[in-house]
């Protein structure tokens, strides 16, 4: 009797040390999966992140270029009515 009683035991908790780990495997399987999507995702906002820093040089440079043309319009206006 105490034979039985020790083997349903021993089946009981092996079943749990099984359930447990089939758990512990199913959840990192699906993190290791949800990885790539998770890459994929931030790689994703990185390109955005890049295209909106580069369009933001790109308007910073342009209003620079346009500043400095007006400003040296005006210098060349002043000297010519410095001059006139």
């Amino acid at each position: 009797m105490a034979e039985i009683l020790t083997g349903t035991l021993t089946a009981a908790v092996v079943n749990i040390a099984k359930d447990k780990l089939t758990s512990a495997i199913a959840g990192q399987a699906n993190l290791l999966w949800n990885f790539g999507d998770d890459l994929e995702d931030m790689n994703s906002v990185l390109e955005s992140i890049s295209a909106a820093l580069h369009d933001a040089e790109r308007r910073s440079a342009k209003e620079k270029f346009g500043a400095a043309v007006a400003e040296a319009a005006q210098a060349r206006r002043h000297r010519h009515l410095r001059h006139a």
